[in-house]
């Protein structure tokens, strides 16, 4: 008996373990990146905003880390910024008068020149509350069927 709930348990704590992804205790950059990824898999056509917001780690501002190769001694990570989580959030109007409310993640990186551009970010697409697409490609096809502008700053 003894055993199968040492079993039981070693299970559950491996499956959590599988299944959530934390950050460490001096986060870098490319930490987001891999922990927005991962929690975007997690994210269904029809959750709300309030389960999207839970998945994604909640809305936070996370202080991140350098490594400093210049720096004296063992500990060579300093302070180098912070990040929003979500990144930014936009309101549109499209043509029939819908508004559409978009959380960006960041999650990509296309040049190291130490700031986020927004082609760097995903989209999170929302009517009434509700996801109804994610990710560069839905986003670009909503905004032609809505007519609104994409701004990629």
């Amino acid at each position: 008996m003894k055993n199968i709930f040492l079993i039981i348990l070693i299970q559950l704590f491996l499956f959590n373990n599988l299944n959530s992804q934390t950050l460490p205790k001096k986060p870098k950059l490319e930490d987001f990146r891999s922990l927005n990824q991962t929690n975007l898999m997690k994210v269904n056509i029809g959750d709300s905003k309030n389960q999207v917001i839970d998945v994604m780690g909640g809305v936070k501002v996370y202080q991140y880390y350098e490594y400093d190769w210049y720096k004296p001694g063992f500990n060579k990570y300093t302070k180098s910024g912070t990040l929003s989580n979500p990144y930014s959030r936009d309101l549109k109007v499209g043509k029939d008068s819908t508004v559409s409310e978009i959380l960006w993640y960041y999650t990509d990186i296309k040049s190291k020149d130490g700031s986020i551009r927004k082609d760097e970010l995903t989209p999170i697409i929302f009517e009434k509350g509700v996801v109804i697409g994610l990710g560069w490609g839905f986003y670009e096809d909503y905004a032609k069927r809505k007519e609104f502008t994409i701004n990629v700053q």
